[in-house]
């Protein structure tokens, strides 16, 4: 089967996986059962017995498709399926695990397909569980729930919807977070993820900002790649592009923007912490 053919295949095939995970996790959410934890792992993450679940059903999808991918996912070590050689899939198979296992609705799933010879993502789906919308990056153009998706043409960093990751007392009170936090942005949500990233490509927020630890490329990625198909666009903190780096303990700070001036205003923002 040729390239454009299997990535066909998994798409379909994904659609429809994310569809029954996200049904589940609803109905485990509404009746708050089966969101018990499994075990923590050494990084401090849990994993419940739903992030289990869901990597075992998107795994089991992959091989229908007859992927040939070494698959990263944040539940387990790397791990082959095939021969491993045509593909590289990062995972993420609850973003937000924490909040759905105390019940809050708030959480997606995303992939992304990786070309290893050509070190480039080919396909990414993000599924937002708690509203069934899917954002899909494939054949340089990105999707939300079929319909193109562009930027918000706001160019205004006081009227910007900006997300950013500051939920422990670490990162509230680091020197790096202070300017973002104290922008004159129109709205402020700390989360950001994947979701929110591909977010900035929909028109739903217009910036995501990652100033202090860096996202691992699971949380980075498919969200990245959804944005910039859509026409977004990003940099790292000093302003140059992104390094994709695809290592599963690699990190990577940088800014995403709907559009150039936002994106260096936010730019000139962080740079005050520097």
């Amino acid at each position: 089967m040729d390239h454009d053919r299997r990535i066909d295949k998994v798409d379909t095939i994904l659609a429809d996986v994310f569809e029954n995970l996200g049904r589940d996790i609803r109905r485990r959410v509404e009746t708050m059962s089966g969101l018990s934890a499994l075990r923590t792992k050494v990084d401090g993450d849990t994993t419940h017995a739903f992030d289990s679940m869901a990597e075992e059903r998107i795994v089991q999808a992959l091989e229908r498709a007859g992927v040939n991918a070494v698959v990263s996912s944040e539940e387990s070590d790397d791990f082959v399926i095939g021969d491993g050689n045509e593909y590289l899939v990062i995972v993420d198979p609850i973003d937000g695990s924490d909040m759905v296992a105390r019940g809050y609705p708030l959480a997606s799933t995303a992939i992304s397909i990786i070309d290893r010879s050509k070190e480039v993502p080919v396909y990414s789906r993000i599924y937002e569980i708690f509203t069934g919308c899917h954002f899909v990056a494939k054949d340089g153009s990105a999707t939300r729930n079929g319909r193109l998706m562009r930027p918000s043409k706001i160019d205004d960093l006081a009227s910007a919807f900006i997300v950013s990751y500051s939920a422990t007392l670490a990162r509230r009170t680091a020197p790096a977070m202070r300017p973002i936090l104290d922008t004159r942005s129109s709205l402020f949500l700390n989360y950001g993820g994947p979701l929110d990233i591909a977010k900035v490509g929909s028109g739903q927020c217009e910036a995501v900002v990652e100033s202090i630890k860096g996202f691992p490329p699971r949380d980075l990625i498919p969200g990245l790649h959804i944005a910039m198909c859509a026409g977004a666009v990003a940099a790292d903190l000093d302003g140059n592009p992104l390094p994709l780096a695809f290592d599963r303990d690699s990190r990577c700070t940088f800014v995403a923007a709907a559009n150039a001036a936002l994106l260096d205003q936010l730019l000139a923002a962080v740079a005050v912490a520097a």
